[in-house]
């Protein structure tokens, strides 16, 4: 699925790079003003500023492999995929949030149109970004990110089920207070009309205590279905 995406990063990065060969031997200030005008998500510019040279070539590797065989390539605690896993469960997620239910039973056309409101740009990066959002489903995307994050980072399973479909605005306020609580997890939204009223939070497949979110569930009712 990010096959696509990670190789088109790489080539904006490594071009930027061999434009700019002095890089990792600037100074922190210099890297960031030098990082301005490449067009890559901000997650990824913060990576480029805390590693070295030595570090991005090691990495360089590891991102190659899973490039090429994701299942086998080695990512635990491997930095530039802590980054990936930020951008994904962070920038892009929000991106997703934006996406009802019903996006996914549109025709392509009408997706694309969308998509296009969401992600601008025709850079290749752009592009695999749109393709992956239009061409996968919310189930797929999920399944994928939060295998990325477990394998990563051991994140947790996160399952956030309500009577009816939430609003992006009050998944966005959800996913921001359960990532700051568990960082590189992907909180899966669900719909449940089992339930009476609320929201469940199931962590790991065990419901977890959500009383924290009572400052988030102020914006609006979930007591209908």
């Amino acid at each position: 699925m990010f096959k696509d995406f990670l190789t088109a990063l790489l080539e904006k990065m490594l071009t930027h790079l061999v434009k700019h060969p002095d890089f990792f031997t600037k100074k922190e200030g210099a890297q960031v003003k030098e990082l301005e005008n490449l067009s890559i998500p901000a997650t990824f510019k913060k990576y480029l500023e805390k590693v070295s040279a030595k570090e991005f070539m090691a990495d360089l590797e590891v991102v190659t492999a899973y490039i090429h065989n994701p299942k086998n390539a080695q990512i635990k605690e491997n930095e530039f995929f802590k980054h990936f896993a930020e951008f994904l469960t962070l920038e892009l997620a929000r991106k997703i949030d934006h996406l009802d239910s019903n996006f996914y039973l549109l025709s392509k056309k009408k997706r694309d149109e969308i998509i296009e409101k969401l992600i601008s740009g025709e850079s290749q990066l752009a592009k695999s970004l749109k393709t992956i959002l239009t061409n996968y489903t919310y189930q797929q995307l999920a399944a994928e990110i939060i295998e990325l994050g477990v394998k990563v980072a051991a994140a947790p399973y996160l399952v956030v089920q309500s009577p009816r479909e939430i609003d992006s605005d009050l998944k966005r306020e959800i996913r921001t207070q359960l990532t700051e609580k568990y960082p590189l997890s992907f909180p899966a939204f669900q719909v449940n009309k089992k339930i009476i009223g609320g929201i469940r939070i199931f962590h790991n497949g065990q419901t977890s205590d959500h009383s924290w979110l009572s400052r988030v569930l102020r914006f609006t009712s979930l007591t209908t279905a």
